[in-house]
């Protein structure tokens, strides 16, 4: 009865305890067996630390010896400059030959990794205007641009160099003589802003700008923000390894192994097996005494499910940088999006936003000093060439569903075959536009 007794007792106590907790925490599922809610429920305490910072020692380091960090910098530029430009306006073609003299679509490739990987980036305008270079440039007919030169935000000295104070600027708060380090001997020069153009990392919240002055003013590096999921990612790679380099582990059985070394005869075992090692390279084969009950074994680790480990994290790591799979590890796709066009549509959009974001300002204030420069005289826009292109299939299968159409509009009077004709073929249409027939009579 005493047990009975004290049993009945717990489950009172425990009764009155849930009871207590719903009152004071509300609603909710909660078990005091299992901690849910209560205060060993491990959940609760849950939360984020701080965030490593990756100085540019580091991200040189991941560039240069990681390869998914180098892609996930890589790629997207790569495919923001891949296709390049088309200028548009009379007179384009001489714009168009001195982009392509100042190899313009490599540089500017070169300053966007740069501004992915270490947050910011310059791209300096050799402007032959004899003047100082902390000078303002003011482009002008006759002046010539000689060259282009990409430059590390790493390479310039944020603290030292010269911000704009002028409250009734447009340029107020900004680096107005940028302090900065040139060529391969790191020569020391300024430079007037008007003689670069910039290009600004990811923006960074404020909670976290105040740990240095770099990510207050550029933003942040793309390997900023993958670094956990890359981190793991290629620790788990490195586990695989490590358990293919122990696929297969020998097991040698020697008689009398425990008593030899008791009597310290490790130097007979380890020389017993260096032989049996030594007759397994030249004969590929290994010599063991069936009297003295010697035996080797071979077990194999198992590498079941690891394939699908590593499909995970590879689509982790392609969540959190926005590459598709199909672009960051150039694997076939896979899963109920069996041809991977959506992915790679959604990927081909956000390098567009990044187009328009990164590119499209730089692009257009160069285009308009070399305008100035070389004395046009216009104004010039410009377009980004389209990044996806239609297979022969997908321009056929497009064109025979406008034809069905047209024939459709036709058929029910919608439209005269003349004036579809224009509309498709304006310039197979040298008759004008198409005359109803009332007209004619």
């Amino acid at each position: 009865m005493g047990q009975i007794q004290m049993l009945k007792y717990r489950i009172d106590s425990l009764t009155r305890e849930i009871e207590t907790l719903r009152k004071n925490q509300g609603d909710g599922w909660k078990n005091i067996l299992t901690g849910l809610m209560g205060k060993m429920d491990k959940s609760k305490y849950t939360t984020y630390g701080a965030a490593p910072f990756l100085d540019d020692t580091m991200l040189a380091e991941l560039y240069t010896g990681e390869g998914l960090a180098r892609k996930i910098v890589k790629a997207p530029a790569d495919d923001m400059t891949r296709k390049w430009i088309t200028i548009e306006g009379e007179g384009e073609d001489a714009i168009e030959k001195e982009l392509y003299r100042l190899d313009s679509q490599k540089h500017f490739n070169t300053a966007l990794c740069w501004q992915r990987l270490y947050n910011g980036s310059l791209i300096i305008i050799g402007a032959m205007d004899s003047k100082d270079l902390t000078k303002p440039f003011v482009p002008k007919k006759g002046t010539r641009i000689a060259w282009l030169q990409p430059i590390e935000r790493s390479r310039i000295l944020i603290s030292d160099s010269d911000f704009n104070d002028d409250l009734t600027s447009p340029d107020f708060g900004k680096i107005e003589i940028y302090n900065m380090f040139v060529g391969p001997t790191y020569r020391q020069v300024l430079v007037h802003r008007s003689r670069v153009l910039e290009f600004f990392g990811e923006p960074a919240p404020s909670e976290t700008k105040s740990r240095d002055i770099n990510l207050e003013y550029w933003g942040m590096s793309v390997i900023q923000y993958v670094w956990n999921i890359l981190k793991a990612c290629g620790s788990v790679i490195q586990n695989v390894e490590n358990v293919l380099h122990e696929f297969i582990v020998g097991k040698y059985k020697l008689k009398g192994l425990e008593e030899k070394l008791a009597a310290g005869n490790e130097e007979l075992v380890i020389k017993r097996v260096e032989i049996i090692q030594m007759f397994k390279s030249i004969l590929n084969a290994i010599l063991l005494d069936a009297e003295g009950g010697e035996d080797y074994i071979r077990d194999s680790a198992s590498v079941a499910g690891i394939a699908d480990l590593l499909d995970r994290f590879m689509m982790f790591l392609s969540a959190v940088s926005e590459i598709p799979v199909t672009r960051l590890f150039g694997r076939s796709p896979a899963g109920m999006n069996a041809t991977g066009d959506l992915d790679l549509r959604n990927y081909y959009d956000m390098v567009s936003s990044g187009q328009g974001q990164k590119l499209r300002k730089p692009i257009q204030r160069l285009i308009d000093i070399l305008s100035d420069c070389y004395g046009t005289g216009r104004e010039y826009i410009f377009e980004f060439n389209p990044l996806y292109e239609m297979t022969p299939d997908e321009k056929a299968e497009v064109e025979k569903k406008e034809a069905e159409a047209d024939h459709i509009r036709i058929e029910d009077g919608v439209l005269y075959a003349d004036e579809v004709r224009e509309m498709r073929y304006p310039e197979k249409d040298d008759m004008g536009r198409g005359v109803p027939k009332e007209e004619e009579e």
